[in-house]
């Protein structure tokens, strides 16, 4: 299903050596930035 975009629209995926916050930690980054007009979903 299309989906018309009218601002751009970033996505973010965590890496993480677990759940707890207080003792575990980040360890992968990753964005992905859309900027187009149409995105298609699945």
């Amino acid at each position: 299903m299309p989906l018309t975009l009218t601002r751009p629209l970033v996505f973010f995926d965590l890496e993480t050596t677990g759940t707890d916050f207080q003792n575990d930690r980040i360890i992968e980054f990753s964005k992905e930035y859309e900027k187009g007009e149409r995105l298609r979903t699945s």
